[in-house]
């Protein structure tokens, strides 16, 4: 299953499944697309583009045998090749879900009596999940990769916008559903998922995004990855993807406590549900704010993720519930909140007896049964209300458009030329400044343009943008910073900039702690100052790029209005703390990472701090050794800029090191750091030190990178056995996480 943000959705009407083999040659594929199967046609590029995972990609496409539209899934190769034999039984058993799934439901299928309902023997499962239409084969006529090109691919009808991009719509128009429209469409979602429930398999990733409008009805999707109800997953299934906001308590208490297996209960199923139909009324996630409160004094995503799902498993905590939910109906919040959202497992209602309540037994949803065949083909002004009504025209339109948009082609939110101080320079020298290209990216995070690495950088991570504080700095005297700069009203003339000032003004200004600058328009982003926890996950994003101990960052504009706007922007990114999860993956973690979360209570308690007692064993070293570490914007040809540090490779696979300044043992990189890190060894014009080399961490989702560390060793023999300490721990890494079903092996850059 997808992770969230790159989820593989193809947005419109269904096909027939098409006949078996032809004799006619294949037809030739017109300008911009590419012929599949002898008999669908991809539209290449952007044109096409309707998502992509870590494994595949889906593009638009056309059937050419019936001029329908299809969504195409083309798995990637390169991917697959790496353990093909696994990769072609996990696409076989796709298949294999796919095409049960289109099957009418048989009475005699259903064992457990509380998943029966009377609807379901009349309903047509193509009306209920997103209809396959082809796929690849092999020679023999199985499901494998195509016996003609050698690759896998699934052909599934379109749909046209998910549950999610309706209820935005109407959010942003401050358009609230009808009740008529909202008991609609809760019959709808449980009628769907119920037969997924009656078929005897679970989804685990029931949310809004994951429903979506095709053809007349609402239908499930992402429906191939989905656990056999009964089943016990074990605990490193990086296969198993969920959401925070709409995972179950005991998935939660799950991930975060210990026990290597967990059965799979439709209950699970039946809370992500429940969630889900708050937002009908609410039209955004329920459970939002909660999360942001948690993730303003967490400081991360991760942090965060972890700290609510600590929240929800615990059963003595309340659910977080908007005032609009509880005063919609009586009828729909005993349905939702005291049948289904109850912490309970054994106190919820099955979504089949979901269905024979009182506020679903008043309404019928149109266009599911197997029967009728006229039932669509009145002419309609427009689409009901709980389709989409109006709207459905406009929606359909913005999920192509967003579809070939992704958050790393976005512009930026501002750009522009700033005055950077120098790490760990004085705000009052001008030769403690330069010039940079600096923006504010679609994500929320403050980047810049390195000349020295000629790449473009993360400077400040929306995360820890999102806990700061900025404010404007007082001028201690205005200079010449080119052609744009103006001169500040009542500013000081260069003569009495705090270059020029005496020892004892200079002294006197120390002592009062107030920090001037010599630059006019100068503003500061004060990391220590706001919610940013030196224990959050990311704080080692502020150790690499120079911050120390977070600290302040210190810019200057060239106008008063650019200050201004600059100031206005950042703090609206800082005060708006989903915007990182625009496109991406925010609410989302892989069940393979379950173990991190475990580790996390660890984790938290030693980041920048001393080691605790009962810790110490994790962090013992394997290697260690002095090893230098060149400041951030320091000159790897210039000695003073190097600083030499007691450091060692951990057990747990941490980089730590010996801060003489707090005396204290700290973590440098954590274990997930280590474990993708790329290295490279620095030739000898690069650095006065012999054996230096580069320790990078992985880039972000958007394709931003993050400054490398520069270090070196005394020795080649102690580089050669630093960095061979490294690459055994990855190897290490790689190889647990192959066996149960990951991979991925970081490398030399």
């Amino acid at each position: 299953m997808a992770a969230a943000g790159k989820k593989e959705e193809p947005p419109a009407a269904a096909t027939a499944a098409p006949p078996g083999g032809t004799t006619a040659a294949p037809p030739t594929p017109t300008t911009g697309t590419e012929m599949i199967l002898d008999r669908y046609e991809i539209i290449l590029g952007k044109k096409g583009f309707l998502g992509a995972g870590s494994f595949s990609t889906v593009q638009r496409g056309t059937d050419t045998k019936t001029g329908m539209p299809v969504a195409i899934k083309q798995f990637k190769m390169a991917e697959m090749k790496k353990d093909l034999a696994t990769n072609v039984t996990k696409f076989k058993r796709q298949i294999d879900v796919l095409k049960f799934l289109m099957e009418p439901l048989k009475k005699e299928h259903i064992v457990d009596p509380m998943l029966r309902h009377e609807y379901f023997w009349s309903i047509d499962p193509k009306k209920c999940f997103l209809e396959l239409v082809d796929y690849s084969k092999e020679a023999d006529g199985t499901a494998g990769p195509d016996a003609t090109d050698g690759s896998m691919y699934v052909i599934t009808e379109i749909a046209d916008y998910s549950l999610k991009d309706y209820l935005t719509e109407r959010l942003n128009e401050k358009k609230p559903m009808s009740a008529k429209a909202v008991q609609l469409l809760c019959k709808s979602f449980l009628i769907a998922m119920g037969m997924l429930h009656a078929k005897g398999l679970a989804h685990l990733d029931m949310k809004p995004e994951n429903i979506m409008r095709a053809g007349d009805t609402w239908k499930i999707i992402d429906v191939d990855g989905c656990t056999p109800l009964n089943k016990k997953v074990s605990i490193n299934d990086s296969t198993i993807s969920f959401s925070p906001c709409y995972c179950a308590p005991e998935w939660a208490n799950f991930l975060i406590e210990e026990g290597e297996y967990c059965r799979i209960g439709h209950q699970l199923d039946v809370w992500s549900v429940g969630v889900s139909l708050c937002e009908l009324v609410t039209l955004d996630a329920v459970l939002k704010p909660k999360y942001m409160q948690i993730f303003k004094n967490a400081g991360s995503h991760r942090k965060a993720g972890f700290m609510f799902l600590q929240w929800l498993a615990d059963p003595s905590k309340a659910l977080s519930m908007s005032k609009k939910v509880a005063e919609h109906s009586s009828q729909f919040t005993d349905l939702v909140l005291s049948r289904m959202l109850t912490k309970k497992p054994s106190e919820r209602w099955s979504l089949a007896q979901c269905l024979r309540h009182d506020y679903m037994r008043s309404v019928e949803v149109p266009g599911l049964h197997i029967d009728i065949q006229d039932e669509h083909k009145e002419e309609k002004v427009h689409d009901p209300e709980h389709l989409g009504g109006r709207l459905s025209v406009d929606l359909k339109e913005k999920r192509l458009l967003r579809a070939q948009e992704s958050t790393k082609d976005k512009p930026p939110l501002m750009k522009s030329i700033l005055h950077k101080l120098h790490h760990d320079g004085d705000p009052g020298k001008t030769t403690d400044w330069q010039k940079r290209d600096v923006w504010l990216s679609a994500d929320g995070s403050l980047c810049y343009f390195s000349p020295k690495t000629l790449k473009k950088l993360v400077l400040i991570t929306h995360e820890q943008l999102a806990a700061s504080r900025m404010s404007e700095v007082e001028v201690a005297g205005a200079v010449d910073v080119g052609e744009k700069q103006e001169t500040k009203p009542g500013t000081t003339t260069p003569e009495t900039s705090a270059e020029t000032k005496t020892a004892e003004q200079q002294q006197g200004e120390t002592n009062s702690s107030i920090v001037k600058s010599a630059l006019p328009y100068t503003f500061v982003i004060d990391l220590d100052g706001g919610r940013y926890s030196a224990t959050a996950d990311d704080d080692h994003h502020a150790l690499h790029q120079g911050l120390g101990d977070l600290g302040k960052m210190y810019f200057a504009a060239y106008s008063e209005k650019e200050l201004k706007t600059w100031l206005e922007i950042l703090d609206y990114a800082r005060t708006h703390e989903d915007l990182a999860m625009q496109g991406q993956s925010g609410f989302i973690a892989n069940a393979g990472l379950a173990k991190d979360f475990r580790e996390w209570k660890i984790l938290v308690r030693n980041r920048r701090e001393k080691i605790e007692r009962g810790t110490e064993q994790a962090y013992k070293p394997v290697y260690e050794a002095q090893i230098f570490k060149l400041s951030t914007d320091g000159d790897a040809h210039n000695e003073p800029d190097w600083l030499q540090r007691r450091m060692w490779l951990a057990r747990n696979g941490a980089l730590c090191y010996f801060s003489e300044k707090d005396q204290k043992e700290l973590v440098y990189y954590r274990p997930e750091d280590i474990r993708f890190v790329k290295y490279r060894r620095m030739n000898l014009d690069e650095s006065c030190k012999p054996y230096s080399f580069e320790l990078a961490l992985r880039a972000t989702g958007d394709g931003q990178e993050y400054a490398p560390g520069v270090f070196a060793a005394d020795t080649e023999e102690v580089m050669q056995i630093f960095l061979g300490c490294i690459e055994k721990y990855q190897r290490i890494k790689a190889e647990k996480e192959k066996a149960a079903g990951g991979g991925g092996l970081a490398r030399k850059l």
